[in-house]
């Protein structure tokens, strides 16, 4: 589903973003000329932070959708095997079919 590409995304993402990761090695090595390290530093780890919150966030509500989804799936189940039911039974009692049709009342 879409929602699991996303995930599967999210995590290749996460693990590029992770402490030491690519993205995070990446930029500290490529420091503009005459920048001050420390400076450099601190906007690396804020820009990092805020990418990871970002991600992270996206991932709760990925997890929330796909529960949802979950939960919609269960209970049509449970709607269906209920119709079944009801149907078999009228099947086997002829003189309820016409309670089962909507027909008595």
């Amino acid at each position: 589903s879409g929602i699991k590409k996303i995930q599967a995304s999210a995590l290749l993402q996460a693990e590029r973003l992770a402490h030491n990761g690519d993205i995070e090695t990446a930029l500290l090595q490529h420091r503009k000329e005459g920048e001050d390290a420390e400076v450099h530093n601190s906007e690396v780890q804020s820009f990092l932070t805020e990418q990871r919150e970002r991600l992270k966030k996206l991932c709760e509500g990925n997890v929330k959708r796909m529960h949802g989804i979950d939960n919609f799936i269960k209970a049509l189940g449970e709607v269906r095997d209920e119709v079944q039911q009801r149907d078999r039974r009228a099947a086997q009692d002829p003189g309820n079919q016409e309670d089962a049709a909507g027909g008595g009342g």
